[in-house]
């Protein structure tokens, strides 16, 4: 069967209706858009394709689960998907860049109050008189 002729919302009905080749095919097709688009926003490889692998995961348990609208497109249905991996991976990383930062700065905070408190320990055993 040759599915490169079948459009993308064929290949879908193809694919929920239990023939895996349908989603190969729709791989095939649309993956370097896909993942360029997502190198382009993230600009490292290993987590593109992290990401992509993700919006690919979604995509079959959306499709596997019923909820694919079939009104819409599948290409940018699967871009706002991988974009949306995106957002949620800078929103991720700006809060665990946050908590190093709070982190850093509350381990410098103990440091500096442990090294006064050792201080004066140290002068206080000095100034003891025996």
């Amino acid at each position: 069967m040759n599915l490169q002729s079948y459009n993308d919302q064929d290949l879908v009905k193809l694919y929920i209706t239990g023939n895996e080749n349908g989603l190969q095919e729709l791989l095939r097709r649309h993956k370097s858009k896909i993942y360029t688009s997502i190198y382009l926003l993230v600009k490292d490889q290993y987590l593109a394709e992290d990401i992509f692998q993700d919006a690919f995961i979604k995509v079959i348990n959306t499709l596997r689960s019923g909820r694919y609208n079939e009104e819409g497109k599948f290409l940018p249905w699967v871009m706002r998907i991988a974009h949306n991996l995106v957002i949620d991976y800078f929103r991720k990383e700006k809060e665990r860049q946050l908590l190093r930062v709070l982190t850093e700065w509350m381990y410098s905070i103990c440091y500096t109050f442990m090294m006064r408190v050792q201080k004066k320990k140290c002068f206080a055993i000095r100034h003891i008189k025996i």
